[in-house]
C-alpha cells in the first residue's frame, strides 16, 4: 500500500511538472522563439510535446486530483491557439484547373528491404510522379525493374546511406540534377501537356546530430535555404516535396510557407502525422507548392511497408 502510494505521489509531481514545463516552454515561445536553441528544439517535437497532456487529464479525473488536471491546461490551450486550424476543415481554395496529377513523396529508408510491398503502395497509389527518398542500390534496381511497366521515366541516384534520390513519372523528365550537401536532393523538370513543371525532392538532415551536438539547426537550415534559392530562381509552375526533418511550427516551415503552399494544411485533414510509422508523433513529409499550382486533395498513406515513414500523396493541378 505504502508503494502504491509513493507512484501515486510521483504521478502527480510528474504531471504538475509537465504543466508547469509546458507553460514555461509557450511562455519562451511568444518571448524569444526559436532564437532560444531550447525553444527551437521543443519546437521540433511539436505536436507530439502537446500528447501527454491527455492521459495526465485523464488520471487527474480519474483520481480527482484537481492541480493535475488544471496542470494539463497549459498543454491543451497551446494545442487549441497552435493546431486549430488543423481541427476546422480545409479552407476552400482556388479552383482547380483541367490539368491535374498526382504526387507521391515516400521516403523508403535505405535500410528497408520490403522491395515488393513498397511497390505495392506505389501501384496502388497510382500517382502520375513520385519522388522516392533514401533510395539504395538495390532498391534502385528493384524498382528500375519492377515498375518500369507503370512509370516509362525512372531516375535514380542511389546512396547506402540516406543520401539517395529517386523519382518516377508518367511524364517526361526534361532535366534533373542531383546534389548533396548533407543529405541528397533532386531537381527535376518535368513536361506535363507542355507544360513545364519544376519538382524538388527534398531531403534536409535532422537536427538531432550527436556527432554536433545534441540538436544543431545550421546544416538542416543551409540546406533549406539553399533549395528556397534555387526555387526562388525557377519560373513558372514549381513543386518541393520530399522528407523536411521539420514540424509545421518551426522557423524554417514559416520560411517556406511565405512563398508557398502547404499541399496537406489547404487540403488535407488532421494533424498529418508520417513519422514514426510504428507510432506516428510527427509531421515530417511535406508537398509544396507555388502560384502556379492548385492543391486538389492530399492524405497520408496508411501503410508505410517497412519505412519509418508514411508515405505523403497529394493531387495537384496547374492553375488555369
Amino acid at each position: 500500500m505504502k508503494h502504491l502510494r509513493r507512484v501515486g505521489r510521483a504521478a502527480r509531481i510528474f504531471a504538475i511538472g509537465y504543466g508547469l514545463f509546458i507553460a514555461l516552454f509557450l511562455v519562451l515561445r511568444l518571448l524569444v522563439g526559436e532564437r532560444f536553441w531550447l525553444v527551437a528544439l521543443f519546437d521540433a517535437l511539436l505536436p507530439a510535446l502537446f500528447f501527454p497532456a491527455l492521459a495526465l487529464l485523464l488520471i487527474g479525473l480519474i483520481t480527482r486530483h484537481m492541480r493535475v488536471m488544471v496542470a494539463q491546461f497549459p498543454a491543451l490551450l497551446g494545442f487549441m491557439l497552435l493546431y486549430s486550424t488543423v481541427l476546422l476543415p480545409p479552407p476552400t481554395t482556388a479552383q482547380p484547373g483541367d490539368i491535374r496529377f498526382g504526387l507521391l513523396t515516400y521516403n523508403v529508408y535505405s535500410r528497408n528491404d520490403s522491395y515488393s510491398e513498397i511497390a505495392r503502395i506505389i501501384r496502388e497509389a497510382d500517382a502520375e510522379i513520385v519522388l522516392l527518398q533514401e533510395v539504395s542500390a538495390t532498391a534502385a534496381v528493384y524498382f528500375e525493374q519492377n515498375l518500369a511497366d507503370l512509370y516509362p521515366q525512372r531516375v535514380f541516384y542511389p546512396h547506402e546511406g540516406h543520401a539517395g534520390q529517386g523519382a518516377l513519372s508518367r511524364y517526361p523528365i526534361v532535366t534533373q540534377t542531383y546534389w548533396q550537401m548533407e543529405l541528397g536532393h533532386l531537381r527535376l523538370e518535368v513536361q506535363i501537356n507542355d507544360t513545364p513543371v519544376v519538382i524538388y525532392s527534398l531531403h534536409p538532415i535532422h537536427p538531432f546530430l550527436l556527432t554536433r551536438g545534441l540538436f544543431n539547426q545550421t546544416p538542416q537550415n543551409a540546406e533549406i535555404d539553399d533549395a528556397l534559392a534555387r526555387a526562388a530562381a525557377e519560373s513558372g509552375a514549381v513543386v518541393l516535396a520530399g522528407d523536411f526533418n521539420i514540424s509545421d511550427l518551426s522557423d524554417a516551415y514559416e520560411r517556406i510557407t511565405a512563398s508557398y503552399g502547404d499541399a496537406f494544411r489547404a487540403e488535407g485533414g488532421g494533424l498529418g502525422l508520417t513519422f514514426p510509422a510504428f507510432f506516428p508523433l510527427a509531421r515530417l513529409d511535406y508537398v509544396f507548392y507555388n502560384s502556379a499550382i492548385v492543391p486538389v486533395d492530399a492524405r497520408v498513406w496508411p501503410e508505410a511497408a517497412g519505412s519509418d515513414h508514411f508515405p505523403l500523396l497529394v493531387h495537384l493541378s496547374l492553375a488555369p
